[in-house]
């Protein structure tokens, strides 16, 4: 992020912002500085020179302000959440994301002079999005007209031979990738340790056949981004509201999803007709779950577990 935001401020110093050499993050960006730097940028992308580049005295001017920049982001094509508040009460990573999508919008003779503080890293995503945008505007074609790479895109002066003569089905496998590393805070056992750096296999070893390896990645990594926001969602919702740690949180849902595994089975074995020793196993195995429950604590049961018991219990 900090070549990120060295380019963006030097972006906006090209263009006549007011920025103090002392600010080398947007994290340092008050609201005034972060207004001006936007009007200015719209002047000079679609030229705005109604709106002025500090802000007025008054609350409700302050609002048309920023509602009127956000319209102004939004018509030139800014697809993410914005509103007044943007501007007004600023959030890191949601100006970051304006400012960057502003500086992409800046005509060429304005950004020459940032051509050169590009790193690698930042043309390479500027090749592939030029790229991608080529590729989307023109027509689909079936893979099966594509073989043998005899499809043939773009005006006569730029052909550009595509095909698939090398593609694979989307086959992910399941992969294991090392978890807890990167935290300092969590301490790993030994014996994780020794397993990670000696028995565990490179990712890149864990599939199959090589064309199975990127399918494999997206596919875990789409798993942890849903799985994290799922409990973000679960305990911004659930967690704070029962006023527990994060650990005493999940430690009551384990229990209560036992005792209503063990309910369940118990039900069923009272229900069903098994054999005595299939029944006699299964009681001891749902008997082990309660009682690993009730160690674990001593909390009272959900109102759902005892509607059900009273649903389901027998005269």
């Amino acid at each position: 992020m900090e070549e990120v935001d060295n380019i963006i401020i030097h972006s906006l110093r090209s263009i006549g912002c007011s920025i103090d050499e002392s600010v080398e993050s947007l994290h340092q960006f008050n609201t005034e500085v972060i207004v001006e730097a936007a009007v200015k940028c719209l002047r000079v992308i679609s030229g705005l020179t109604e709106l002025p580049t500090s802000l007025p005295p008054g609350m409700s001017a302050r609002f048309r302000l920023g509602t009127t920049l956000a319209q102004a982001l939004t018509d030139l094509g800014y697809r993410g959440e914005i509103g007044y508040q943007t501007f007004l009460y600023s959030n890191e990573a949601d100006i970051r994301r304006v400012f960057m999508f502003l500086v992409d919008k800046l005509p060429r003779e304005s950004g020459e002079a940032v051509e050169e503080t590009l790193g690698a890293s930042l043309l390479l995503q500027r090749a592939i999005s030029a790229e991608l945008a080529r590729r989307l505007s023109g027509p689909w074609s079936p893979p099966y007209c594509k073989t043998n790479n005899l499809v043939l895109r773009g005006k006569p002066a730029g052909l550009v031979r595509e095909g698939c003569s090398a593609s694979h089905r989307f086959l992910a496998r399941a992969v294991t990738v090392p978890t807890g590393c990167g935290d300092l805070s969590k301490k790993i056992p030994k014996e994780v340790k020794a397993y990670y750096s000696k028995d565990l296999p490179l990712v890149s070893h864990q599939p199959l056949h090589k064309h199975e390896l990127a399918p494999s990645l997206l596919e875990k990594n789409v798993q942890e981004v849903t799985s994290q926001q799922e409990w973000e969602l679960e305990w911004n919702q659930q967690g704070l509201a029962s006023r527990l740690t994060q650990q005493e949180y999940k430690a009551r849902k384990k229990q209560r999803l036992q005792k209503r595994i063990a309910d369940q089975l118990r039900q069923g074995v009272q229900r069903g007709e098994a054999a005595a020793s299939g029944t006699a196993d299964l009681m001891q195995l749902v008997n082990s779950m309660s009682d690993k429950g009730a160690a674990t604590s001593k909390t009272k049961g959900s109102r759902f577990t005892h509607t059900e018991k009273l649903q389901f219990a027998q005269v």
